[in-house]
């Protein structure tokens, strides 16, 4: 019992954590354990003179899925990683303006097997849209397990990573 509330206080202190930039959209899924889901757009470009007169522009995308489970095993991580990687993909519009799309697969765990972690820690997925003209799209993955109160991440997930440390630090 007090693992799940130490789980439902780091979903609370990542929502909050996300919110500053993100839109942060409660989520109940039947399938998997899906919490939230946090939104974040952003519209870079340059122009001359007037707004009209458009150089250049770049439209990044960022979707985290956050889950949150009892026992974290290898089935239920590629449950979770496949519902991000299916339901991301539906939200992806690469067209000449997108730039890139992550996707992100946040778990909240009171504990993880350790072939779960060995293949969170390997995942790597990746998509190119037209070469890379039209964007791409990278599935990151970050892990938090609340009773050893370590956070492990893919590669690519190291940012996020690093926002679960700090927010579990406080």
């Amino acid at each position: 019992m007090a693992a799940n509330k130490t789980r439902g206080k780091v979903a609370e202190k990542l929502a909050a954590y996300y919110r500053h930039y993100y839109d942060v959209y409660e989520q109940e899924d039947l399938q998997v354990p899906l919490i939230m889901r946090c939104d974040l757009h952003v519209n870079n470009q340059k122009y001359i003179l007037f707004k009209e007169n458009i150089i250049w522009e770049a439209n990044c995308h960022e979707y985290v899925y956050i889950f949150s489970v009892e026992k974290l095993t290898e089935e239920l991580y590629y449950k979770c990683r496949e519902f991000v990687y299916s339901e991301g993909m539906k939200l992806i519009n690469p067209v000449k303006d997108h730039m890139y799309t992550y996707l992100t697969c946040v778990i909240i765990a009171d504990e993880a097997e350790p072939e779960a972690v060995r293949a969170l820690k390997k995942c790597r997925i990746r998509k190119n849209f037209r070469f890379s003209l039209h964007g791409w799209m990278e599935l990151h993955t970050a892990l938090f397990d609340c009773s050893s109160r370590r956070v492990t991440s893919n590669r690519q997930g190291r940012e996020h990573a690093k926002a679960l440390e700090s927010v579990c630090r406080e």
